[in-house]
């Protein structure tokens, strides 16, 4: 991405946008999230909300409505012999002074002047309707720019003026290594965006075509590859698809990616402990992480559901690092540190303590891992 394609020299990555949120919820000022289409505004900010305000988030699409439906419409009322005219509760916003989250105002370079005068009041004010905001409520917003070819106009200076607005920049790495195991990327996607990190995000074409690649259409191309992969449909509708997703003849550039992907290791053999060769390493770096990164998505699950079976999924996917891996020590702390931290993450603290139980390829990567070893005993602390 040019230089040009920037409105500020200084921005933020993914991994930096909840530090970003934090620091507005310290400060009560509105944060506002400029970025392209597809990079995980929305997503990023659920999961901040999941943490911080237990999953409370409510995500209003300006660009859907109109301003009664931001802070109510004129309803009349007879009072006294009376008559006077009295604004309805806003239908969108939570109103009830104990709520306690995130109200989440998206595409807010899509509004007329009309709603921006509401967002006035909304951020400055934090009134609605001329009824204050409940207290602890935190107010984030998002956007994309005039040039990304999804905003139809600049947000007025007065309304900048009262938010910290911050430009968001995706990288490529970062959303393999936080995003492809949570949606099972399919490998040959994976190692497509390993390989060509440029290539994730792609904004307009030369040629004119509407399709282009983005995180949100990278994940559209991986599940028509796994609908290909389960033999679900055709060479030429999954091309048509994954080109329709993300543009021309990508299909074409990613296909050879995908024949080699379907003689990788299969995630839930090595998680049930039946993968007893050695993995090829002609895989390369891109086709390890896509196994890897499989492997954490089905073990996620297998946590989340409070499965039995989870423990020996973890014991047997650090055998199988220790037996495959055990001279890659940046992907050994990667790994392992993640697969000990899904159980804090999910609610099962002794996950980690079972799945080190009578389990000798643990202790064998702790002791050649030291940087490993004083994580480990942190997350154990």
């Amino acid at each position: 991405m040019s230089k040009t394609q920037w409105l500020y020299n200084t921005r933020i990555n993914t991994r930096e946008l909840p530090e970003m949120l934090a620091l507005g919820k310290r400060l009560n000022k509105p944060v506002c999230i400029l970025a392209p289409s597809g990079v995980g505004k929305t997503e990023i900010t659920q999961q901040y909300a999941d943490k911080v305000y237990n999953g409370n988030c409510v995500t209003v699409i300006l660009s859907h409505h109109d301003t009664t439906d931001l802070v109510g419409q004129g309803i009349p009322v007879y009072e006294d012999g009376k008559l006077f005219m009295k604004l309805s509760e806003s239908a969108l916003i939570p109103m009830d002074p104990d709520f306690e989250g995130i109200l989440f105002l998206d595409e807010i370079t899509n509004i007329d002047t009309p709603m921006a005068h509401v967002l006035y009041q909304l951020i400055n004010e934090r009134k609605c309707g001329g009824k204050p905001l409940p207290k602890k409520m935190q107010i984030c917003l998002a956007g994309n720019r005039v040039f990304d070819n999804g905003a139809s106009s600049e947000i007025l200076g007065p309304l900048a003026n009262r938010m910290i607005i911050v430009e968001m920049e995706p990288e490529a790495q970062h959303w393999l290594e936080d995003y492809g195991s949570m949606v099972n990327l399919h490998p040959a996607i994976y190692q497509y965006v390993h390989n060509n990190p440029d290539k994730l995000y792609e904004y307009g074409s030369e040629d004119d075509c509407p399709s282009f690649a983005s995180g949100r259409s990278m994940k559209a191309a991986s599940d028509v590859f796994w609908d290909l992969q389960h033999g679900n449909c055709s060479d030429k509708i999954a091309m048509v698809s994954v080109d329709g997703s993300i543009g021309n003849d990508k299909f074409l550039q990613i296909f050879p990616l995908y024949e080699a992907s379907i003689k990788l290791p299969d995630p839930m053999m090595i998680l049930k402990g039946k993968f007893d060769k050695q993995m090829d390493k002609d895989v390369g770096l891109a086709g390890i992480f896509s196994v890897l990164s499989s492997c954490v998505y089905h073990l996620t699950n297998s946590i989340k559901n409070n499965e039995d079976c989870c423990i020996d999924y973890g014991k047997n996917l650090i055998k199988f690092i220790a037996d495959n891996l055990i001279e890659e020590k940046e992907i050994i702390v990667n790994y392992i540190t993640k697969v000990v931290k899904l159980g804090q993450e999910h609610g099962k603290s002794d996950f980690i303590m079972q799945i080190r139980k009578d389990n000798p390829s643990f202790t064998t990567l702790l002791k050649d891992n030291l940087l490993f070893e004083t994580q480990i005993k942190s997350l154990m602390s």
